[in-house]
């Protein structure tokens, strides 16, 4: 049949049978209706407070604040867990605990209260009586620069020394001025002995590479001429421990191999001196450690030891400017002192010696200059606490800060060394000494209780057992 030509014909006389016609399809079950949303509730303050804790803890001050701050805003818990989960939890509780820059100075010392060495600096900032300029705005300066920094990421709050270290640049060698007629004919400095390879002459090079020949020869048995015929020898030749080894044994001397023309710092930079006479030391890790005492010198710094200057400046030069350190300046030292009474026409170290900062002095103006560099071992045990102890908490350290917080107690050759000069420095700040020209000093002195020279605190402190002070000037 063709697909389209209809239904069959009916025989005749039939009758055609009747079509029922189909069933609708069966309705499917009705689904049971959704329940009304919740209300989104307002977060109790305690409820939040104990969550910024749990994701961003160790700021409780802060923490404190915004849980305050976010209740009176009466959020609700979808607002509040958007914020803590936003990934700026940390932002938004350093800008509830400052008050948005409010009072940057009272924020930054109540989030370095942890840190002992931060808190002796927040007392010398206040105590500053020697900066020329104008001190309130140059705090108020620091303390924002400061403040912006915390703000950046998650800072330890017991390490925020090294960030008002960092922040201090502006503010230095704005101290008093000493009028360079009443300095010494004479004045010294103790120089680090890794950094005269900076300063080193063409000549200089030149008898540094023949000391390493000549030692290369005698060890080998060779003349000097195969040594400098060996491309091995020579690429390998490393000039700065050549140096040191040169200074050590006698070989070579600083004021033969520096170019007298260079100065002791870059241009335009100040650094220390003290215009007390030169102290005459031994040879060898005893004199180093005596240096590290006098000067208040944190020994890391120097790993690979000093060369002690004497210096005869030009006091008729147009580059030469001295001044009194100021606070800002001393934040380059955890174990810097203050000398803020009056009348003090110099600082003075934790080891009882005179000091000032000053511009413009050359190399041509060194009189003599002696090497003290330490043993081998006595050298790698410091170059060891430094490799220790360069960052903790992703926060810059040094060992020297690390014993100030009581989180170290040096051991071996470098044990004595530290006590003896943190001890003196100690004694130095909670009481300040008589020096030449400058009378003791009555009281006034900035020992902030529990900060990094509290004598009080160190002696809860293990860092520094049975520490050997000095007699009392």
């Amino acid at each position: 049949m063709p697909p389209d030509s209809g239904p069959p014909p009916r025989s005749p006389g039939t009758t055609p049978a009747t079509r029922t016609p189909a069933a609708p399809p069966a309705a499917a079950p009705a689904s049971p209706a959704a329940p009304a949303p919740a209300p989104d509730v307002v977060v109790s303050r305690d409820v939040m407070l104990s969550g910024i804790n749990a994701a961003q803890p160790g700021y409780a001050e802060g923490a404190g604040k915004l849980a305050d701050a976010w209740a009176a805003e009466r959020i609700t818990q979808t607002t509040y867990d958007e914020r803590v989960k936003s990934g700026s939890l940390y932002t938004w509780i350093i800008g509830a605990w400052s008050n948005h820059g409010a009072n940057d100075e009272a924020f930054v010392q109540d989030f370095g209260s942890k840190d002992p060495i931060a808190v002796q600096k927040f007392a010398e900032l206040s105590s500053e009586q020697y900066y020329e300029d104008d001190i309130a705005a140059a705090r108020s300066q620091f303390y924002r620069s400061v403040a912006q920094e915390i703000g950046t990421a998650p800072k330890p709050r017991d390490r925020v020394f090294p960030i008002l270290s960092a922040k201090r640049i502006p503010f230095l060698f704005k101290g008093k001025k000493i009028d360079p007629a009443i300095l010494p004919q004479f004045i010294n400095r103790t120089h680090s002995a890794a950094t005269l390879k900076d300063s080193l002459s063409t000549a200089g090079k030149l008898q540094v590479q023949n000391y390493v020949v000549r030692q290369v020869a005698a060890k080998r048995g060779i003349s000097e001429d195969r040594v400098r015929a060996k491309a091995d020898v020579m690429a390998s030749f490393d000039e700065g421990k050549a140096l040191l080894a040169g200074l050590r044994d006698g070989s070579l001397q600083p004021l033969q191999v520096v170019d007298r023309g260079r100065g002791l710092t870059a241009p335009g930079r100040s650094t220390w001196f003290s215009p007390d006479q030169a102290t005459v030391v031994p040879a060898g890790d005893t004199g180093f450690a005596e240096l590290m005492k006098i000067g208040a010198l944190q020994p890391e710094w120097y790993p690979e030891g000093t060369v002690s200057l004497n210096i005869q400046p030009d006091k008729a030069s147009s580059v030469t400017e001295a001044r009194k350190p100021t606070a800002f300046d001393g934040l380059l030292s955890a174990l810097w002192v203050s000398r803020n009474q009056q009348d003090q026409t110099y600082g003075v170290t934790g080891g009882g010696a005179r000091e000032f900062l000053m511009k413009g002095v050359t190399w041509g103006e060194v009189t003599s200059a002696t090497a003290q560099i330490p043993s081998d071992a006595f050298m790698g045990e410091l170059q060891r606490l430094a490799d220790q102890f360069k960052s903790v908490d992703g926060q810059s350290t040094t060992p020297g800060e690390e014993i100030l917080r009581g989180n170290l107690d040096p051991t071996g050759r470098t044990r004595s060394t530290y006590q003896n000069v943190f001890g003196a420095t100690a004694q130095e700040a909670n009481s300040p000494s008589k020096v030449a020209g400058q009378a003791a000093p009555e009281g006034g002195q900035v020992v902030a209780a529990g900060g990094s020279l509290d004598q009080g605190r160190l002696g809860q402190t293990a860092a520094l057992p049975g520490s050997h002070l000095p007699p009392r000037r």
